[in-house]
C-alpha cells in the first residue's frame, strides 16, 4: 500500500501524527510505504522521527516536485490529519483522481467533495454515546490497515473534452 502526503513540512499539517500512524501500520503490514512530497522547515525533525521509529526504509521523503499529477496516480491512500485548514486544494486533487482520502476533522467541511474522503478526529480521546472511543492513532491505523481500498471512478465512462473556447464537459 501506498500513502501519500502533498505537503509543506510546517507545524500546521500534523506530520508527527502520519509518522505515529505509519509506525504502527508497519507493525501489521510490511508492505507499505509512505511518501512525503513537499518540503518545509520541519523536514529535519520528521526525518529524525523516521529515523527514531525505525521507519527509513518505510518513508520516502520526495522534496519539492513537477510530477504530481503522476504521483497521485501510484498512489492507493492519500492523507491530510492538519491542525487547521480552509480548502486544501491537494485534497481537491486527490479526489478528482479518484483516491481515498482520510482528512482531519480540523479541515472545512467543504473539502468533501465525493464519498471517497472520510474526515478523522484527531482527538486522543473520544466521547461518543457514553462511551470513550480509542485514540485517533489507533482508529485510523485501523481505518488504513482496511484491504479495500479503491479508487472512485469519476468519469463514469465518459470523456473529459476541451472546446476551442476552453470550455470543459464531459461526452
Amino acid at each position: 500500500m501506498l500513502l501519500d502526503i502533498l505537503v509543506d513540512l510546517c507545524i500546521k499539517k500534523n506530520h508527527k501524527f502520519i509518522v505515529d500512524i505509519m509506525h504502527e501500520l508497519v507493525r501489521k503490514d510490511k508492505n507499505i510505504l509512505l511518501l512525503f512530497v513537499g518540503d518545509g522547515v520541519l523536514r529535519n525533525d520528521v526525518a529524525a522521527q523516521v529515523h527514531s521509529l525505525g521507519l527509513d526504509e518505510k518513508v520516502r521523503f520526495l522534496g519539492l516536485r513537477k510530477d504530481v499529477a503522476a504521483l497521485y496516480n501510484v498512489m492507493d491512500v492519500f492523507l491530510l490529519p492538519s491542525w487547521y485548514e480552509g480548502l486544501p486544494v491537494v485534497s481537491v486533487e486527490a479526489q478528482a483522481n479518484g483516491l481515498p482520502c482520510i482528512v482531519s476533522d480540523k479541515v472545512s467541511d467543504e473539502c468533501k467533495l465525493t464519498s471517497s474522503l472520510s474526515f478523522m478526529s484527531l482527538e486522543k480521546n473520544q466521547q461518543r454515546n457514553g462511551q470513550t472511543k480509542s485514540s485517533a492513532k489507533k482508529e485510523c491505523a485501523i481505518l488504513m490497515r482496511r484491504k479495500n481500498w479503491q479508487r472512485q471512478d469519476l468519469t463514469y465512462g465518459k470523456k473529459l473534452v476541451v472546446s476551442k473556447n476552453f470550455t470543459v464537459g464531459w461526452q
